[in-house]
């Protein structure tokens, strides 16, 4: 009954056979009831957003910064929109693109 908002990279590396890591990262909203549910999808990103966070022993994408900055974006408007009830925020969340590397689905 609580608003979710779950990331993914479409070249997050496999964690399960069978499911690429994109389908295995994803797997929480596409099982979650409807209602107030959202999926960032980072085009072209890993889990470490380009080796921008988390490990440094992996090579750093130049759209790194560009995977943060819509990271960023979208987890601040969710708090918003959630935790300060800002409309604004909700409406940055009604949004299909967020920058250049961006997508979220609702549902």
């Amino acid at each position: 009954s609580v608003p979710v908002l779950v990331t993914a990279g479409t070249e997050d590396l496999a964690m399960t056979p069978g499911l690429t890591g994109y389908q295995f990262r994803r797997q929480p909203f596409d099982l979650a009831a409807p209602g107030n549910r959202y999926l960032l999808v980072l085009r072209d990103a890993d889990h470490y957003l380009g080796g921008m966070v988390g490990r440094d022993d992996l090579p750093k994408s130049p759209d790194g910064p560009a995977y943060v900055a819509v990271f960023n974006a979208v987890v601040l408007a969710f708090l918003d929109a959630y935790l300060k009830g800002d409309a604004e925020a909700r409406r940055y969340l009604e949004r299909d693109e967020i920058g250049e590397f961006g997508r979220l689905e609702r549902k």
